[in-house]
């Protein structure tokens, strides 16, 4: 009998949304025009690296987004950030902020891309400090968020505390 993954169930629906739908190039004019309303520049836009191609919606991994700069990774030749197909996981942030498993698409893109762009400008020394500031700092974000996206942040945030990691 065949194990159950929803995960890997997950993203094979996705990949046959995509290839079958051809979703992203839609999510990419989508995500691209939300950066840019929610103040991330142009040059932050997207990575360029080993597996990342610029755009603004990654194909590359299903971890709901990504930052990086050259500076932190050998891979990557051009920094900035992303969203990628874990934005359409109920299940991906649910146990840290529950109202993500039934926020809207668009609730999570704004959430994923505001707690990237702050990742991504954290003066952190690494990863793991740039991820916890982020996590702290993104619910008092002065971009015009939906009200979704801010209760996303801020239970997120409220489970940092809480969990003091």
């Amino acid at each position: 009998m065949e194990t159950y993954n929803r995960a890997q169930n997950f993203e094979r629906h996705f990949a046959e949304f995509n290839n079958e739908w051809g979703a992203a190039a839609i999510l990419e004019g989508y995500v691209r025009r939300r950066m840019k309303e929610l103040g991330v520049r142009a040059s932050q836009i997207g990575i360029i690296g080993d597996a990342e191609t610029g755009a603004a919606f990654s194909l590359e991994h299903f971890m709901g987004g990504r930052n990086s700069r050259p500076a932190w990774n050998s891979a990557v030749n051009k920094g900035g950030v992303n969203v990628d197909p874990g934005v359409f996981n109920p299940e991906f942030l649910a146990s840290k902020a529950p109202r993500w498993a039934t926020a809207t698409l668009r609730d999570r893109i704004d959430a994923v891309i505001i707690h990237e762009l702050m990742e991504y400008n954290s003066r952190a020394a690494t990863t793991t400090l740039r991820h916890r500031s982020a996590i702290l700092r993104s619910p008092f974000t002065t971009a015009d968020i939906r009200p979704g996206a801010k209760r996303i942040l801020q239970e997120y945030r409220a489970w940092q505390l809480q969990h003091g990691r």
